[in-house]
């Protein structure tokens, strides 16, 4: 009877030998624990293939790791999808770090999808398709140097030296 085997879970004892571990998952986006949150959503499942294998005193996990997100424009706040591409993405981890002979890195593959998140996202990649119909509510980048020499705040302005 052999072992069904358990989604995210290396058993690293297999590896040994110059054995490697195909790697090829379709994983629910629910967890990636976003549910309580307001901005982003998950969308399609996210799939992970590649291998993993030792190296030295080190498991080697080399993946693609395929997500999509939706979530806010930053600008416009318009939904947009954001499609997550990581291509040959190296994971090491210390054998002597691994306990029971077991590697779950389904929280790796959690946390390297969400560092993929941009600090302001823009439904155009780098900058938003809309912004040109919100220009007029946005200060020009001259008015903004000019404010930041002359009336920016100015903590020391009546101290003197």
């Amino acid at each position: 009877m052999t072992e069904a085997k358990q989604p995210y879970l290396l058993q690293v004892d297999h590896l040994k030998g110059d054995h490697e571990e195909e790697i090829s998952e379709i994983i629910d986006p629910a967890f990636l624990g976003l549910e309580k949150s307001d901005e982003v959503k998950p969308g399609a499942p996210v799939k992970v293939t590649g291998k993993a294998y030792i190296a030295g005193d080190y498991l080697i996990l080399n993946l693609h790791i395929v997500a999509r997100l939706h979530l806010p424009c930053a600008i416009c706040n318009e939904e947009f999808v954001l499609p997550i591409n990581l291509d040959h993405f190296v994971h090491e981890e210390p054998l002597e770090e691994i306990s029971k002979g077991l590697f779950d890195y389904g929280e790796l593959i959690r946390e390297t999808v969400l560092l993929e998140i941009p600090f302001y996202p823009q439904c155009g990649g780098k900058s938003c398709l809309n912004r040109e119909s919100l220009e007029k509510f946005l200060k020009s980048s001259e008015k903004r140097e000019k404010e930041a020499q002359n009336e920016g705040y100015q903590p020391f302005q009546n101290i003197d030296i």
